[in-house]
């Protein structure tokens, strides 16, 4: 996680903005730090006043609240040149990251100084993970505030690299592809001199074409006059506001106070097929794909083409945009993650499910992207596919990947797509496309009968407990100490005989039940796999190792217990779905209505325990673990 990121994460009121409409009905309150420059860090000869810096505020106001945030003055922090070299002098905004420490995350953090080395203002991008700008104490109460947050919610300039292309290049239908990137902003060359009381002079300019050039002297993106700037185009409204609701929504807690979306705080997709294809010109869905921004190191871009040569994609699979990692970015080194999360879709009642996407993966340095699916709200993720090394050419056309999903059928499941950065900048890895489909198609139209079967431990033989130093293996241990004997961590296995689901069975719920055979408290992660076997075999006390050399399935679960009491056999001593595992087993080729399923659990936490009775209890059969299936055809 960027070190950018702070333990506090501001609390404040709001609901979250209806996401498919620019006139929200309630305002999202966004939290404003200042840091001003001052002469001592009591605000002595503070750069600004407060009254100054409740005057940005009321401009960021004037243009913001119609996106549906208001901001609102949270934090004044005062630093000086002891703090940081020049901040009280001629400030380079190329030192922003010397503020760094006094940044706070879920803020939009403003650095005010007095003079900032010939510019008026400075931003960082979105896609940068930063929520921050700076501004000249001077300009608080102009159109500058403003526009340097639409920098960071972005916004290009209106003449941005002006000379590179034509005016009917920029203002026509591929227009995304040049200047600023939106379509009904005219182009501007950017001389303040060819303005005349915040109106363009007529005939100033002329693009290479001889074509005249008539810039909005007033849009707040453009060159014209501070004072004069006073709106944001359509285009540029919808451009920031998709940027608000995929990347920003922290500065607001749309989903909590420090959350990501999940199955369990946001809406969820039940009609399909849903697509996702990164267009900035469309509106925002209600329930778009987001960046993971509490967890990775820097965010996916939405753009035309990539900002480097000999890297990614040339362009967009379909429409005018798609998503890419930057591995050229300023805050992104080898080994640096992007990842963006889809909405939640919920396909209880789906007999089918599935993903297709499209990818390109051109760049000498490329490492890998994987795509992982999560069914417990981000508790565990199960990798479905992954592509590491370059597999494209500049000239080849995208790849397609399609990828079932069935096993998830019956759940509420998110999807994650991570990119990672190799060593060196010609890494540049895309997506674009992203359909999701389930359906009912293959249950016949006829309702589905569902059984629920208890399988027991029958011997002693199918519970043990192994050493992890030594190896050695005990079946006649009268408890199991889940994982942490005295100061030995051991492997757990249990073993159940005779599950009778048929091969291919569709697993709905499957969990087992504890007994908890002595008080216990603490944290403690319990990390269970299955072994993958089609028929598991018991366990043998004269095999050291016998439980560690098991092949494990790729599915595993963690689980994080309450604390126990003595004798319970209830919700505390009840893991979560295992289901996956189940599924994964009952799948194999060599599964029959015969076959054992062995479990082995880990400690995840590397302490901490549970202690559970065993088979080998005596009269234990109706204490010891059970396996509670519930499945259907």
């Amino acid at each position: 996680m960027n070190n950018f990121k702070k333990n506090k994460i501001t609390a404040f009121i709001g609901v979250a903005a209806l996401a498919t409409s620019l006139a929200a009905t309630a305002l999202d309150r966004v939290p404003v730090k200042f840091i001003v420059a001052a002469s001592s860090n009591s605000g002595t000869e503070a750069h600004a006043s407060t009254s100054e810096l409740d005057a940005g505020i009321d401009q960021l106001n004037l243009y913001y609240n119609e996106l549906g945030l208001e901001f609102y003055r949270d934090d004044i922090e005062y630093i000086t040149n002891s703090d940081v070299d020049d901040i009280e002098e001629d400030w380079d905004k190329d030192n922003e990251e010397d503020v760094a420490p006094w940044f706070e995350y879920g803020s939009m953090n403003i650095i005010v100084t007095a003079q900032m080395d010939g510019v008026a203002g400075h931003a960082y991008w979105h896609y940068e993970q930063r929520d921050v700008i700076e501004i000249e104490a001077e300009r608080l109460g102009t159109s500058t505030i403003a526009h340097e947050v639409g920098h960071n919610f972005s916004l290009k300039h209106t003449y941005q690299s002006a000379d590179d292309y034509t005016i009917a290049e920029a203002e026509g239908a591929t227009g995304y592809n040049f200047g600023d990137s939106v379509l009904d902003t005219p182009v501007d060359p950017g001389e303040r001199d060819y303005y005349e009381n915040c109106v363009w002079i007529e005939g100033s300019a002329e693009d290479t074409e001889g074509e005249e050039y008539n810039p909005d002297g007033f849009n707040i993106m453009g060159k014209g006059e501070y004072e004069c700037r006073d709106n944001f185009t359509p285009g540029q409204k919808k451009r920031m506001d998709r940027v608000i609701q995929t990347y920003k929504f922290h500065l607001f807690d749309k989903y909590g106070s420090g959350q990501n979306p999940s199955c369990a705080n946001s809406t969820k997709v039940t009609s399909y097929p849903s697509t996702e294809q990164f267009n900035q010109e469309e509106t925002v869905s209600s329930t778009p794909w987001v960046q993971d921004v509490f967890n990775d190191d820097f965010n996916w871009r939405i753009d035309p083409k990539t900002s480097d040569s000999d890297t990614g994609a040339p362009s967009a699979y379909e429409g005018e945009t798609f998503a890419h990692i930057d591995a050229d970015g300023e805050f992104v080194s080898e080994d640096s993650t992007a990842a963006m999360l889809s909405p939640c879709y919920d396909i209880t009642d789906k007999a089918e499910a599935e993903v297709r996407f499209r990818y390109f993966m051109y760049g000498a340095d490329i490492a890998e992207v994987t795509l992982e699916v999560t069914d417990d709200n981000g508790s565990n993720w199960d990798e479905v596919w992954s592509e590491s090394g370059e597999q494209h050419s500049e000239s080849s056309g995208w790849s397609t990947a399609t990828i079932s999903l069935d096993q998830y059928v019956g759940a509420t499941i998110q999807l994650r797509f991570t990119g990672e950065v190799g060593d060196g900048d010609k890494g540049d890895i895309s997506i674009d496309d992203i359909q999701f489909d389930a359906s009912n198609t293959g249950s016949g139209g006829d309702s589905q009968t569902t059984h629920t079967q208890t399988f027991e431990i029958q011997h002693y033989k199918d519970d043990a407990e192994e050493d992890l130093d030594s190896g050695e293996v005990d079946r006649s241990s009268s408890d199991l100490e889940l994982t942490e004997d005295g100061s030995d961590q051991q492997l757990i296995g249990i073993r159940f005989r005779e599950v009778s689901l048929p091969q291919g069975a569709k697993i709905e719920s499957a969990k087992i039940q504890f007994t908890a055979k002595k008080d216990d408290s603490g944290s403690v992660g319990l990390m269970f796999h299955g072994h993958d076997e089609g028929d598991s075999d018991r366990f043998s006390s004269s095999d050291d190792d016998d439980i560690s050399d098991r092949d494990t399935t790729s599915k595993s679960v963690l689980w994080t217990p309450k604390d126990w009491d003595e004798g319970d056999a209830g919700s505390a001593q009840l893991t979560p779905q295992l289901k996956k595992i189940v599924q994964q087993l009952v799948n194999r080729s060599d599964w029959n209505d015969d076959s054992a399923i062995t479990f082995i659990i880990t400690n995840d936490s590397g302490s901490g325990e549970r202690v559970a009775y065993s088979y080998d209890e005596e009269d234990s059969g109706d204490i010891a673990p059970k396996l509670i299936i519930t499945w259907s055809e």
